[in-house]
């Protein structure tokens, strides 16, 4: 567990163990931030955990999480979209990064 996002706020915590290189205690801490944030804030949550898995080379478990990401954004975030598609790109799924590109345009 992230003792850390005890004190301070999960995505600093994010930040720090991510400068640290401990990337293992950085998406611990933003499970344990999605874990307890309200519905609204979920998808920023799941955006940023996703972006670490990302960067960690474990695309696939990013996009599994920029979709449920999309599609409980109330607004439909851009960020959300924009990351989906680079994760998209990153594993070939070139039909699907179009279609989320487009949605990031609008």
């Amino acid at each position: 567990m992230c003792y850390l996002s005890v004190i301070v706020s999960p995505p600093l915590c994010r930040s720090y163990w991510r400068i640290k290189g401990d990337v293992s205690e950085a998406i611990a801490c933003l499970r344990h931030a999605i874990h307890f944030a309200p519905s609204e804030m979920r998808p920023y949550g799941l955006l940023a955990l996703a972006n670490v898995l990302h960067r960690s080379h474990q695309s696939e478990d990013a996009a599994t999480l920029l979709e449920e990401a999309a599609v409980t954004s109330v607004a439909g975030s851009a960020a959300v979209h924009f990351s989906l598609g680079n994760v998209y790109a990153t594993l070939l799924r070139f039909e699907e990064l179009v279609a989320h590109r487009y949605t990031f345009l609008e």
